[in-house]
This record gives structure tokens, C-alpha cells and sequence, in this order.
């Protein structure tokens, strides 16, 4: 009988595994989303900007900024993403940046994450100054099939993306069930 009750607990304590601690690895299928090849791709100019709604809520919950920036000698470009409705972005733990991951990352608890709080950070950038001309900073300086993993409502997702200085493509994402 002893036996038979430390099964008991034993099963209901892994029936009480949090959503959270789901583990997602980029490119493979799971039940909790649906991957959008996009055809064609969602292509982003300086001075342009587009949104996806991760969820299908009819909300759009991340939004891609490309803008053009001053530079030493003519302009260049910067590129953001504005999350809100509670998403966090992958940070890398270098830099605080959202970070370029690779097919098969993992996605988890254990990532850096931004916090769900309503912010716009930076893709790739640069400062002017001295010398030295102007030098690029942030993670996404001329990538290409670099992923952006992100979490909402406990469950993980990426965005799969190639950026240089003239043009932000979106090439995949899931959408979140």
C-alpha cells in the first residue's frame, strides 16, 4: 500500500510540470505553434516598418522598425523591435542585446529574457565619432538565418531573419496556439 501511495504523489508531482518549463528547439514542430514560411519574404526598408501578431489575438505584438541615422559622412540605417503585450526577446548574456541564435537553439527558462514590459531594443546600430569613423554595434550586423526566440504566455517561439545596413528580411516565424 505504501508503495502504491508514493506512486501516487510520485505521478501527480510530474502532472504539475509548469507550461514554462517547456523547451522548444528552433526549427522543429511542436503543438504549441505553427511555423509561417513566409513566401515571399516580409522585406524591410530604411524608413519602413511592419508587425506580427504572434498569437493570432488580432494584435499586433512585435514590430519591426528600420530607420535611417545620420552618419560621419551621409546616412545609414538602425534597426529595431518594439515588443509589447507581455513578449520577451532572447538577450544575450554578453551584451543585453536580443541575441542571434542558430537552428537547434533551445528555447527556455534558462535564456536571458527581456522583461514583459512594453520596449523598443535594438537589432543593429551604430555610433559616429572621431577617427574612427562610424562602428556598428548589436547583435544583427549583417546576418544571415540568424533566429529571434521569444516568449509569451509561458510558451516559446522564434522569428527567423536576415539584416544588413539596407534591408531587414523576415523569412519565418511561429504563430503561437
Amino acid at each position: 500500500m505504501r508503495a502504491f501511495l508514493i506512486l501516487v504523489i510520485f505521478l501527480i508531482f510530474l502532472s504539475c510540470e509548469k507550461e514554462s518549463d517547456y523547451t522548444i528547439v528552433i526549427g522543429n514542430d511542436s503543438k504549441n505553434f505553427e511555423i509561417v514560411k513566409l513566401d515571399p519574404l516580409v522585406s524591410i526598408l530604411p524608413s519602413g516598418k511592419d508587425s506580427l501578431d504572434l498569437n493570432s489575438d488580432g494584435t499586433f505584438d512585435i514590430v519591426f522598425i528600420k530607420s535611417p541615422k545620420p552618419a560621419t559622412y551621409g546616412y545609414s540605417s538602425e534597426t529595431n523591435i518594439l515588443i509589447k503585450n507581455g513578449v520577451q526577446v532572447a538577450l544575450s548574456k554578453i551584451n543585453n542585446y536580443p541575441d542571434t541564435l542558430n537552428m537547434k537553439a533551445v528555447l527556455n527558462d534558462n535564456l536571458n529574457w527581456s522583461t514583459g514590459v512594453s520596449s523598443k531594443l535594438i537589432l543593429q546600430s551604430f555610433e559616429c565619432g572621431g577617427i574612427s569613423g562610424c562602428q556598428g554595434f548589436a547583435n544583427f550586423l549583417d546576418v544571415s538565418d540568424k533566429y529571434i526566440g521569444f516568449k509569451t504566455g509561458g510558451k516559446f517561439g522564434w522569428i527567423k531573419v536576415d539584416n544588413n545596413v539596407y534591408e531587414l528580411k523576415i523569412k519565418e516565424y511561429t504563430v503561437l496556439k
